[in-house]
């Protein structure tokens, strides 16, 4: 069985987070960050970020958020 290319992070509310930085530097702003995702009530199952995740101002930078029963609108701030 070949190793996953991806951390795995578990929240306390039991959700984990997959980040895709095997061997990237994970800033500790972006890991709270993605912390605080996964404890929304409408996480499906985990958050996943791409290797240049970065701290982002409502949410980070190059997160997956799955939504269970919800959707996640993120408007511009130039509208």
């Amino acid at each position: 069985m070949t190793e996953p290319n991806y951390n795995v992070i578990k929240s306390e509310h039991g959700l984990a987070i997959k980040p895709w930085t095997k061997g990237v530097l994970l800033e500790d702003a972006a890991e709270k960050q993605l912390l605080n995702l996964a404890s929304l009530p409408f996480i499906h199952k985990w958050v996943a970020a791409i290797p240049d995740v970065d701290y982002g101002t409502d949410a980070t930078v190059g997160s997956v958020i799955p939504t269970r029963r919800a959707m996640v609108l993120r408007r511009s701030a130039s509208t």
